[in-house]
């Protein structure tokens, strides 16, 4: 059984016996089947091919008594879920869902509960007790997305502009995007055609730091970012009992905001996200895939 987690900075990918044994375990390049799709598939057979190394067999011997289960960034784009399933048919099986819904699975062991990203995107998914999934956001930057590394830096390149006119606040976090973005202005015009949500959110990694350090611009953009997450956290744990879990980069630092907001219980600290693990679970049965053949 070949788990694949496939994300946005990169592939994991672990081959198991099904009793969960491991014979081979890989990492490779992005997987993030909207942003570069190709390159998302390569990844895939890239790590496949390192697994069967580290197992000592190769691919073509080992590929058609072997099921696939993957959780990939970007599974929901059009042609997508095609795409994999051509470049992926030499498997015995091919299981597809989202990494956040085998990150999900994974958490609560295949049982019911909820799961949000807080990364450079957002996005959550809820599993019901009857077994229904569903995905909540997800809808990319800059129309979706919101609370997000991608947003925050969009909202404080923003607030950078004004305070580079003259008519902004002072903030601890400008010295650090003065010097990320162009000098000029028509510079700063063709980056921001030209970024994409890494960038925006790479531009947000300071934030915290600042917020710790009582700093009023990336308090304020801090709170706005925390009612957009609330709003997703409400809408996935509207069941009564429905615990969430949280993953992502931004996930410790807003963990504590999010626990404030939301009622007492809710969020699942004895839990651990794990896409790899939930990948696994789906291949072997014990929970179904996301996306269904």
């Amino acid at each position: 059984m070949l788990a694949i987690d496939g994300g946005g900075t990169g592939t994991r990918a672990e081959l198991r016996r099904l009793d969960g044994s491991l014979l081979g375990r890989a990492e490779a390049g992005p997987g993030n089947l909207f942003q570069n799709r190709a390159g998302a598939l390569a990844a895939t057979l890239a790590a496949w091919s390192a697994c069967c190394a580290a197992a000592g067999t190769a691919p073509e011997l080992l590929a058609s008594t072997t099921c696939l289960s993957a959780g990939y960034a970007g599974l929901s784009a059009p042609g997508a879920e095609a795409a994999v399933r051509e470049a992926c048919a030499a498997f015995a099986a091919v299981k597809l869902s989202s990494d956040a819904y085998t990150a999900l699975i994974g958490a609560f062991e295949g049982g019911p509960g909820a799961l949000m990203v807080i990364g450079t995107g957002t996005a959550g998914c809820v599993l019901e007790p009857g077994g229904a999934a569903r995905q909540l956001g997800g809808w990319g930057f800059p129309a979706g997305d919101g609370g997000s590394g991608a947003w925050m830096g969009l909202q404080l390149v923003g607030a950078w502009l004004d305070w580079r006119d003259g008519i902004g606040e002072d903030s601890l976090l400008w010295a650090a995007i003065s010097a990320a973005l162009p000098a000029d202005r028509a510079e700063i015009l063709a980056w921001m055609r030209a970024a994409r949500s890494a960038e925006y959110a790479a531009l947000a990694r300071h934030l915290p730091a600042a917020a710790s350090s009582r700093d009023g611009v990336a308090l304020a953009v801090a709170e706005r970012a925390t009612a957009h997450l609330l709003r997703l956290a409400r809408g996935l744990t509207a069941a009564p009992g429905t615990r969430l879990a949280l993953i992502g980069g931004l996930a410790p630092f807003f963990a504590p905001r999010l626990a404030a907001g939301l009622r007492p219980g809710v969020l699942a600290d004895d839990v651990v996200p794990a896409a790899l693990h939930g990948a696994y679970l789906i291949g072997i049965g014990r929970a179904a895939p996301e996306l269904h053949s």
